[in-house]
């Protein structure tokens, strides 16, 4: 897979997507990883921006990772991802 780089102008409509549904405390500034992620395809032919909802809420049992037998998702999660995705 070729490298996912988030298109700048994407990154912004996506940022200010998030201030503006959850302000400033909604956003978290990841570092650089460095795993592989398909998504990379369509951005290098197309602008656009890869971004992270979070899902763990120790509290109603969503504390192991992704791809771990016992991931469990805050289904709250769900939500705030559309919102998100339909204001963005």
């Amino acid at each position: 897979m070729p490298a996912t780089i988030n298109d700048r102008d994407c990154s912004k409509i996506a940022k200010d997507t998030v201030v503006n549904l959850f302000g400033e405390e909604g956003l978290s500034l990841m570092t650089k990883l460095t795993g592989g992620e398909d998504i990379s395809e369509y951005i290098n032919r197309v602008p656009g921006v890869l971004a992270f909802v979070g899902a763990k809420n120790p509290q109603k049992g969503a504390k192991s990772p992704h791809h771990h037998g016992m991931f469990n998702i805050d289904e709250d999660s769900l939500e705030i991802g559309m919102a998100l995705y339909a204001q963005y």
